[in-house]
């Protein structure tokens, strides 16, 4: 069984899965001091019409919101959000790399207990820890929120996705942080690691035995897949947009749908019919959309 915003599902019951997606992304600070900060009603009319048309054209059925808390998560957001699409959402816990004081004030130990709390008797509880390093690599900030995942993980089994950034190969000194911390690597997504064509990035990651995620729109998506499914790995690859419905920038007055409908289709829009072209299956297609997500939860 999988938390979702909605309630427990069967891992079977996921379907075709998008990894790291986001209905918004937020100044948390901005939106405890401002009620209005966020259209509530637009935002959702907004997320709603952008999962439907995944929904009803490529038969998506679940997405992970990689929203963490230091980026505006709104669990009653994503569970309407759910329940008005007809799309199941896992929400995420965890941090970015931003610096933060709550975290560079605050013991790993403290910071799991809480989030353990959200996640054993949450009224919604997320199913993925979200943590990130960037380019300025494992900062204090950073090594506290891997560590906390560290943490969370020996207690619960959850998998953990990281943000990385593929020019600077953040992702493998994260990897190391995290595996001292005793996350084992097959429960670990690394993301973004398309973003600089630099296929040997992925490939080291693969081969400690990580998931990696192509998650990022770029025009070598495609190709860069099918490298990974020659060298074998077809069972731990992910597709997906890191796409934001709705993002401060545009907080105050979001974009209507019409505007910008189709920002979750790309994968299967796109990137999906170029893999079929360059001669990958529907089975290992299956694979990278539907069963690595299961695999990953039942490791």
């Amino acid at each position: 069984m999988i938390e979702t915003v909605t309630g427990k599902i069967k891992l079977e019951e996921l379907g075709n899965t998008l990894v790291h997606e986001h209905i918004i992304c937020s100044g948390a600070e901005f939106q405890a001091a401002f009620p209005n900060w966020r259209p509530r009603k637009k935002v959702l009319d907004i997320a709603v019409a952008k999962l439907k048309y995944i929904s009803e054209n490529y038969q998506v059925h679940t997405i992970i919101d990689g929203t963490p808390l230091s980026l505006g998560r709104d669990l009653e957001l994503l569970k309407e959000a759910s329940l008005r699409s007809g799309v199941q959402i896992i929400a995420s816990t965890g941090f970015y790399y931003y610096d933060s004081f709550a975290v560079l004030k605050q013991p790993v130990e403290l910071m799991a207990e809480l989030l353990l709390k959200e996640i054993r008797h949450g009224a919604i509880r997320p199913a993925m820890f979200k943590c990130a390093a960037d380019a300025a690599g494992i900062t204090d900030t950073v090594r506290k929120s891997l560590q906390t995942a560290g943490a969370v993980y020996r207690e619960t089994g959850m998998p953990v996705y990281c943000h990385t950034n593929s020019w600077t190969r953040s992702g493998i000194e994260a990897q190391q942080v995290l595996a001292e911390a005793g996350v084992a690597p097959e429960k670990c997504i690394f993301g973004h690691v398309c973003d600089s064509n630099d296929i040997g990035y992925a490939l080291k990651l693969l081969e400690i035995g990580c998931f990696v995620s192509l998650d990022r729109i770029c025009p070598h998506n495609a190709a860069f897949a099918a490298e990974l499914i020659r060298a074998g790995y077809e069972g731990r690859i992910f597709l997906s947009h890191d796409h934001i419905c709705c993002y401060d920038t545009v907080a105050c007055d979001p974009p209507a749908p019409q505007n910008e409908p189709h920002g979750l289709d790309v994968v299967h829009g796109r990137i999906i019919p170029e893999m079929r072209q360059l001669g990958v299956t529907e089975e290992v297609i299956g694979k990278i959309t539907t069963r690595n997500i299961i695999t990953l939860y039942r490791n």
